[in-house]
């Protein structure tokens, strides 16, 4: 799956990420604000999301650490913060 950041604008202070969407103001955490930055408005695959959150935060205490970047992708996506993005032509 290819996601990309539905943000609008982004603000950050003393390590706090606030985000507009359409309708609704979001604060998120450091890993959901590095999720949202890394997807961008030209978006990213999962997999290579998941490689760099590993390469920012270590592995997450897990037996199926791609579940769990799925799992707050997914999270995300529930929340506005990013939506599905269309397959990157080969």
């Amino acid at each position: 799956m290819r996601v990309q950041s539905a943000v609008l604008e982004s603000y950050e202070e003393d390590g706090e990420t606030a985000v507009l969407l359409d309708d609704q103001v979001l604060v998120l955490s450091p890993l959901a604000a590095f999720i949202v930055a890394a997807a961008g408005a030209g978006g990213v695959e999962v997999e290579d999301l998941h490689v760099a959150l590993v390469a920012e935060f270590g592995a997450p205490p897990t037996d199926d650490p791609l579940a769990a970047t799925r799992g707050a992708v997914e999270t995300l996506i529930q929340t506005g913060a990013l939506t599905e993005a269309s397959p990157e032509p080969r």
